[in-house]
């Protein structure tokens, strides 16, 4: 289990997780087996927006029920696979005439305004993905004239008719090369259909339904779609919406419909958020899970990292579910108060009237951009310039060398073969007599001078050498000009640097002392 308490959303996660109050505190005890961990919170600690429950296992008090809401915290838990189960916060705005006016919604003219407005920004966004991420140019220009043409589009069926042909396009565009990326001890593990991105929808449903993901990218869509929805209904209750009544989503039974009207203007969002994940990490097939049907599920902690990503999805929802409670408003026959309860924009623009900041859109950001993993093993690198991990890189190193050194005796016999031996050419002897004089020549100079080395044999066996191994070999070179070559024995302990060099390699490793 992973501490997120420097974030906004906090990670519950384990077995008979446990929140509850405690002399005004609200304690939270997850983990499991001797990885249990206790955490406090107090009331004015205000930084933790909500607690995210990934268990299905535990108890939560009534006082902490009471406790989350009155600081601002809202309480949701996860499926398995990503959808809610509980979202559980403060009462929004109670005003009946809002929502008798969103009933009334789609089948009005602020019904179809609301559906361009949100299905005109998600395909501009898949534009914008798919012209970014994915380097399909061609692909982003037909999305942007789909998404003119929705700006004319003459009732919600020719709204929604647009909108499937967007998505058709824009997955087809992730089919043409999107993959998930293993780490190569991993790939026997993983089944063949789990690395490629071939549709959006599942193979194990008969129906057209992408539900019961049938590999990890599908998965982590999924998931991820999930969690942006949990942010979707609750931004609809603090404006005093009903998240079930939908207006581009028809209502159906046991389904938010509205909160997935405003997921639909955020899924760009989510899309870059995981294809970004999938370009920077190698995955371990112990980051999913194969259920007995086939579906696919993530399990922790890859869970944890897609959750760092809900500030952001939280942070773009705010101005959309404000603008569509705005336009509900203003079709009721009532006064309704237009409210800001999640960008404070009323707060704003009274500090800042007749400003221009006060127009001003923030544009939401991406969550923190998640660390790259070893391409071999699939362990974090937390050196964004690093490939592999210092156990992985000295053995692909020694095995690249000695596939080098064969293919290098081959060329070499093969050049003998025919009467040409490329190490005995006039050039390559002349080559070689020229370093060998110039090395003499820098022995003969530094014996000249006599002056004592800084630091002793001793120094050098026990303190210098041993950490050449955290040197490249072009600090090498650049500190003694010697060849390649040359600088990787002495850096893998074959060959002694001759002690006109011995200075240079303890500034190099920062061991200089004075004896």
């Amino acid at each position: 289990m992973t501490d997120q308490t420097q974030h906004s959303h906090l990670v519950v996660d384990g077995y008979g997780i446990r929140l509850s109050v405690h002399r005004g505190r609200l304690v939270i005890e997850d983990g499991m087996g001797t990885h249990r961990h206790q955490r406090e919170l107090t009331r004015v600690e205000r930084t933790i927006r909500r607690i995210v429950i990934l268990s299905d296992t535990g108890t939560i008090t009534l006082e902490a029920i009471r406790w989350c809401p009155d600081v601002g915290i809202a309480v949701v838990q996860l499926d398995r696979d990503g959808r809610p189960l509980l979202s559980a916060t403060a009462p929004g705005t109670d005003d009946a005439r809002l929502r008798r006016a969103q009933a009334a919604a789609p089948a009005s003219p602020t019904g179809l305004q609301i559906t361009r407005a949100i299905l005109g920004a998600k395909i501009t966004g898949q534009a914008d993905v798919t012209r970014d991420i994915l380097d399909q140019d061609r692909i982003a220009d037909n999305l942007d004239d789909l998404a003119r043409q929705l700006e004319t589009a003459d009732g919600l069926a020719a709204c929604r008719d647009l909108e499937a042909q967007a998505a058709n396009i824009y997955f087809g565009a992730w089919a043409a090369g999107v993959e998930c990326r293993f780490a190569e001890k991993e790939r026997p593990k993983v089944p063949d259909h789990w690395t490629r991105f071939t549709a959006r929808r599942s193979i194990i449903q008969s129906s057209k339904t992408p539900r019961d993901a049938a590999n990890p990218i599908n998965a982590l869509l999924n998931y991820a779609y999930g969690l942006a929805e949990v942010e979707c209904r609750l931004a609809a209750i603090t404006v005093g919406l009903d998240p079930g009544m939908g207006i581009v989503h028809t209502d159906k039974k046991n389904r938010d419909s509205l909160a997935l009207d405003l997921l639909e203007a955020i899924r760009p969002l989510v899309d870059r958020n995981v294809l970004t994940l999938l370009r920077t990490r190698h995955f371990t097939a112990g980051d999913f899970h194969e259920t007995r049907d086939g579906s696919c599920r993530i399990v922790p902690p890859l869970t944890h990292l897609l959750v760092e990503a809900m500030p952001s999805y939280a942070t773009a929802i705010g101005p959309i579910a404000e603008n569509v409670a705005h336009a509900i408003a203003r079709s009721s026959p009532g006064k309704v108060e237009l409210r800001t309860p999640l960008t404070r924009a009323n707060n704003v623009n009274a500090q800042t009237r007749g400003t221009r900041s006060a127009n001003r859109t923030a544009v939401p950001a991406l969550g923190p951009a998640p660390m790259p993993t070893c391409r071999s093993c699939g362990v974090l690198l937390y050196d964004k310039q690093r490939r592999m991990c210092p156990a992985c890189w000295p053995v692909t190193r020694d095995a690249y060398a000695r596939v080098m050194h064969t293919a290098s005796l081959a060329t070499r016999a093969a050049a003998r073969a025919t009467g040409t031996d490329p190490t005995q050419t006039a050039v390559a002897r002349a080559k070689r007599h020229t370093s060998l004089l110039a090395m003499k020549a820098d022995e003969a100079a530094w014996a000249a001078v006599g002056s004592p080395n800084p630091i002793t044999e001793a120094t050098l066996h026990e303190h210098v050498l041993p950490l050449l191994k955290q040197v490249t070999i072009r600090q090498l070179q650049d500190a003694t000009g010697l060849s390649p070559s040359g600088c990787s024995m002495i850096r893998s302990g074959k060959r002694i640097p001759h002690p006109r060099h011995w200075a240079a390699l303890a500034e190099l490793t920062s061991v200089l002392t004075e004896e």
